[in-house]
Parts: C-alpha cells; sequence; structure tokens
C-alpha cells in the first residue's frame, strides 16, 4: 500500500508528533508499505532511513501547507494520506489539498492527539463541516475520541494509542547506576511546564544529575532560549543535543519526569517507561492511563517529586520492580507493532 504522511515537524526534531509518526512511518514501511513523509526543513535533516522524507524548502508553515496539493500531484496517487494534525497556520492549505483526490479512490485519515488540539485550533471555525471532510479521524486519546463523537456527530473515529519500539527503547544499564539522574526529553514549551524541572534541578543539585534534551516549540523561541539559559547557569545539568538519538539519551537516565498541563498519548512517557525509568507525571488522565500503577502522578504546585526524591535511593529494590513491571504493562499495550496492527485493520478494512 502506498501511504503519504503529511506532517509540519518531523524527526530528527524532537516533540511528541515528531516522535509517534517516526516510529508509525517506521512500522508501516516494516510491514511492506510503501511510506512518504512530507514535511518541512523545520528541526534539520535525517538520512539512512527505510523510507523517503520530502522537505519543503522553507520551513514556514504557510508554504508547506500550501504545497501539500503539489506533493500530491508530484508523488502520488495514495491509497492513504495520513494527516499528522491540523493547526490553525496550516488549516488553508490541508484543505486545499483534500481536494487533489476528492473523485479517487484514495482515503484520508486525520490523526488528532487531543480534544484540547481541536479545541485550540478549529475554535471559531465550523469545526464540523471541516473534520467530516476527512474520510476517517484517528485520535490517540482515548478521552479524544468520546469527546468529539459526542461534540461533533462523528462516525468514522478511531482510537489508536502511539506506540514505542521495545527493541530500541530497552535498558542496558542497571537501574541503580541510572537512579541519581533526572531526564526530561521533549519539547520546551509553555504548556509543558519546564520549570519544574528547573525548581528541581535548583532544589537537588548535590544529590541529582539532569539531562535536558528538547527543542523550541514553534512561535516559542524567546521561552526556550530563556529556559536553556536557565539551565546552563547550573552545573548539575546537561543539555543533550536535540538532533542526537534520543534512546541513547534514555538509557542514561534512571527517573524521568513529564510535567505537561496537556497531553494526548505522551509518547516521551512510552519511551521512558519501555526504557525502565521511573517515571513521575502531572496528574492527568492521560497520564495515568499510560503510568497506572507504575509510576506516581503529581499535582502541579505539590512537593510530590520532593518528597519522592529525598528518599527515593532507600528504596531502590522497590522502585526496580516497579520499573520492571511497567515496561512489561508498555509491552503489553502500546508497543509500535500493536499500534501498527491496529492502523493496518482500520486501512484495509477500508480501502
Amino acid at each position: 500500500m502506498k501511504i503519504a504522511i503529511i506532517t509540519p515537524f518531523f524527526y530528527p526534531h524532537i516533540g511528541g508528533m515528531e516522535r509517534s509518526l517516526f516510529n508509525l512511518s517506521k512500522g508501516l514501511q516494516k510491514t511492506g508499505n510503501d511510506v512518504i513523509i512530507f514535511t518541512t526543513n523545520y528541526g534539520g535533516t535525517a538520512s539512512d532511513l527505510d523510507f523517503r522524507i520530502i522537505r519543503n524548502k522553507s520551513n514556514e508553515l504557510f508554504d508547506w501547507a500550501n504545497n501539500i496539493k503539489y506533493f500530491i500531484q508530484s508523488y502520488g496517487p495514495f491509497e492513504a494520506i495520513i494527516y499528522g494534525g491540523i493547526g490553525r497556520d496550516v488549516f488553508d492549505g490541508i484543505l486545499e489539498s483534500l481536494k487533489e483526490f476528492k473523485d479517487s479512490t484514495t482515503k484520508s485519515f486525520l490523526r488528532i492527539p487531543t480534544s484540547d488540539h481541536v479545541n485550540r485550533h478549529l475554535r471559531d471555525t465550523n469545526a464540523r463541516d471541516i473534520l467530516s471532510r476527512f474520510n476517517h479521524i484517528v485520535c490517540i486519546d482515548k478521552i479524544a475520541m468520546d469527546e468529539l463523537k459526542e461534540k461533533y456527530g462523528l462516525k468514522s473515529i478511531h482510537y489508536i494509542p502511539n506506540g514505542v519500539d521495545i527493541n530500541l527503547y530497552a535498558p542496558v544499564i542497571p537501574f541503580s547506576k541510572r537512579a541519581s539522574t533526572i531526564l526530561y526529553s521533549g519539547r520546551i514549551a509553555k504548556r509543558k511546564n519546564i520549570e519544574v524541572v528547573l525548581s528541581l534541578a535548583r532544589n537537588f543539585n548535590m544529590k541529582y544529575n539532569f539531562l535536558i534534551q528538547g527543542s523550541p516549540s514553534y512561535g516559542e523561541i524567546d521561552y526556550y532560549n530563556s529556559i536553556i539559559n536557565s539551565f546552563k547557569s547550573l552545573e548539575n545539568v546537561s543539555l543533550i543535543d536535540p538532533s542526537w538519538d534520543n534512546h541513547k539519551v534514555y538509557k542514561q537516565a534512571g527517573i524521568f519526569i513529564l510535567p505537561s498541563d496537556v497531553e494526548g498519548c505522551a509518547n516521551s512517557l512510552l519511551e521512558a517507561m519501555s526504557s525502565e525509568l521511573y517515571c513521575f507525571a502531572s496528574n492527568i488522565v492521560e497520564n495515568e492511563t499510560i503510568i497506572s500503577k507504575y509510576g506516581t502522578l503529581f499535582n502541579l504546585g505539590s512537593k510530590t517529586i520532593e518528597e519522592h526524591l529525598n528518599n527515593f535511593q532507600e528504596k531502590l529494590d522497590k522502585n526496580t520492580l516497579l520499573i520492571k513491571t511497567g515496561r512489561e504493562h508498555i509491552i503489553k499495550h502500546f508497543s509500535i507493532d500493536r499500534t501498527v496492527e491496529k492502523w493496518m485493520k482500520i486501512l484495509n478494512d477500508n480501502i
């Protein structure tokens, strides 16, 4: 099957969309499909991949979106086109591109991270009409699927969570040797509450080392620079190049922190648990679905993380068992093989 994945951001840029679509692309290609990515130049380039990546000459989202239809004309026809997300900046270009295969057998799939994503980007629009222009809506978060189904009466809507490569994201160093290193890996954006990690790095400067790997969110470069400069002033913090393979970074850490306000099916959390890191994540339903009983949820503004870190080293045996069963939980429910299997079922049933 010839499949196009249309996404404004992609590997090696670091972020949830980039990681999840990278994993999906690899998985679909591995199962015998011909996968082609169309993305921007934002975040750099990558080579030596099993699938083709076509990058727009400009990294401007508006220009990229307007060129989607030319990509479809040049590299199609496709049996399926998966749109990685829809945002206000790329709105018109995406809808215009749908006209390129209106009368063909090509099926369009819009992948939605969270219901918040729709509310932010489709407010002040006729969202019901816009969403109905896609043949299928695929939500990575079950809560989002239920909300969109009820709010807009969508029929062709599916739930497929993100998946992680459990062989790539696997531990190689004993937990006891990693337990004093804390990792944050992901987008550095205001909604991620990275100040939580910055505060911990300051308060535990003699007890823990911190690894920070992140890329700026689009339009928030000043915020990114401010946060990075604050981290640079701390001796117990190492800043990791965002282009460096992040699965190698996970192998060096023992603890992971995700303090976001909003998440869908957080790919970074899947990667951390698969790599047998002890995870602290903000207390939202989406994170609870992943962590279950194999980590710690915390409320922003609470002292939960500090209390755990103060005596974390004294509970290594208990925490070691917890992270091992946590990895088993991820293998069972969130492996990329399971995700691709669900995607292939929807594709085969509808094409």
